[in-house]
């Protein structure tokens, strides 16, 4: 039998802080189960202090070594902050940690950052998306700055780049015409907890759910803009007076123009009295988040940027409908059971929700979801070649 393939995956990132990026790591791990073991790669995932070890603890997977990272001492952090502010610009280190210094693994998958920690044949460095190219409004001149140098690091570093689209790789190709980076189209699939031990009406009463219900399920970033679910429900709710819109996802992000964001939703809430339509949720458990999209009427994905988005991907695998904005990535990822809407427009999202409201149940075309997982793993494993 040919020796096992070794992939690390790095885990420093907290779910309520980054909550697809972690979902994203994990389906990972979850999607090499479905292949003949023979073929299964060893997976060593490394974990800080903050990521959700109890998750990953949960996942069953045969060859899944679980390691922490391993921190440096205060004498040699402070060194590294005066060396990335004089020296290397903000991303690099002098001294680095020795988190694993075992046989060299095959790729080590991390996010953005080169995990020069571990002993690595291959770093995967996973680029959630280029919106700083496409809507520079959305942040300020300085994290501009650092997601732009950041980028060229990598780029001038050799490392293999991981995207989630093949819009992605095509968008990074323009902006980067120069570059010789080996590229990763790495088209993720979701993997569902089980939730199928839950009661829906005891999860709606714990939520407060008396009425049938729309819902949205991203992190509140200024793209994501729920602010045009509000405003079509403000153009609904005379008509349809119980109209509701349950919105999950946590409000602290750490972006300062993201907290003005969140703030102007909340108060075009009070201003137009949609306190009865709109429930925001928070950060729920996983299952529950799941259990809800599984008993909607349909969820609605209103973004003005993604680069693989996993409302999108729970949509299909759950056999829902989904609203959706118009983006090209989007087109790319879903083709039945949508209605596309300008996220520009929300005439045409008022649309959408009065198709859902008027048909509902909606019909759904029947979709064989385990493929993606198939060819999801058979892509995960050729990273490593």
């Amino acid at each position: 039998m040919a020796k096992r393939k070794r992939l690390g995956v790095r885990f420093d990132i907290a779910y309520n802080k980054a909550t697809g990026a972690v979902i994203y790591f994990m389906n990972i791990i979850n999607a090499l189960q479905v292949l003949p073991d023979e073929e299964k790669p060893e997976v060593y995932a490394f974990l800080s202090a903050d990521a959700p070890h109890d998750l990953i603890k949960a996942i069953d997977y045969p060859y899944l070594h679980i390691l922490p990272i391993k921190y440096l001492p205060k004498w040699q952090r402070a060194i590294n902050r005066i060396y990335r502010k004089v020296v290397n610009g903000k991303k690099f280190n002098f001294f680095n940690a020795k988190t694993y210094t075992g046989e060299p693994l095959d790729g080590m998958l991390s996010l953005v950052i080169p995990s020069e920690d571990i002993n690595t044949r291959r770093q995967l460095l996973w680029l959630a998306d280029l919106q700083i190219y496409h809507l520079p409004e959305n942040f300020t001149e300085a994290e501009i700055k650092e997601n732009h140098d950041l980028k060229i690091k990598i780029i001038k570093g050799g490392h293999d780049i991981v995207l989630c689209s093949q819009w992605c790789v095509d968008d990074f190709n323009k902006i980067f015409p120069a570059h010789h980076s080996k590229m990763h189209r790495l088209r993720f699939a979701t993997h569902h907890q089980d939730f199928s031990q839950l009661d829906v009406q005891a999860i709606k009463k714990k939520y407060g759910i008396n009425n049938r219900f729309f819902i949205v399920s991203n992190q509140f970033w200024i793209h994501k803009n729920h602010m045009a679910v509000l405003k079509a429900i403000n153009q609904l709710k005379e008509n349809y007076p119980d109209i509701l819109c349950v919105i999950t996802g946590h409000q602290k992000v750490s972006s300062p123009k993201s907290k003005d964001y969140v703030e102007g939703l909340n108060n075009y809430i009070a201003e137009n009295g949609l306190e009865k339509h709109v429930l925001f949720l928070g950060l729920i458990p996983r299952e529950d988040q799941l259990c809800l999209m599984n008993n909607s009427m349909a969820i609605i994905q209103p973004s003005f940027f993604e680069s693989w988005n996993t409302t999108v991907e729970d949509a299909k695998s759950l056999g829902k409908f989904i609203i959706l904005s118009d983006l090209t990535v989007h087109k790319e990822q879903i083709s039945e059971n949508v209605f596309f809407f300008d996220p520009n427009r929300v005439d045409e999202l008022v649309n959408g929700m009065k198709t859902v409201l008027e048909n509902d149940p909606m019909p759904i075309v029947p979709y064989e979801y385990s493929k993606n997982i198939r060819q999801f793993a058979k892509d995960i494993v050729e990273m490593l070649d």
